[in-house]
């Protein structure tokens, strides 16, 4: 912690805190939120990876399957598609009740 400003008459003072640097078991310094963010990528890699082996089993299989059987809500499965969709990888055939799932990889 470093005292910037302090003013006695007013009781104003302006104090900046340093940012918490963590060391991980490696010896690596990782910044708040960092370990945070891998985690969350990984965790979202992990899912993206298992609606992609249920669409390989069923390619006409629901959203609401999906996030039942990754234990994700049904929004995470429609936020997860979308992305699908917009980096390529999955495209949607047919309309929503009858259509499937083409994986393009």
């Amino acid at each position: 912690m470093i005292v910037l400003y302090v003013n006695f008459v007013t009781a104003f003072s302006v104090i900046v805190r340093e940012p918490k640097i963590e060391v991980n078991v490696m010896g690596n310094k990782n910044l708040p939120g960092e370990t945070t963010q891998k985690t969350t990528q990984k965790t979202t890699q992990k899912t993206t990876q298992r609606i992609l082996g249920e669409i390989r089993k069923d390619p006409a299989v629901s959203r609401t399957k999906l996030a039942e059987t990754c234990g994700i809500s049904s929004d995470g499965v429609k936020w997860q598609l979308n992305k699908l969709q917009e980096q390529g990888i999955l495209k949607r055939v047919g309309p929503d009740k009858g259509g499937h799932w083409e994986i393009g990889e």
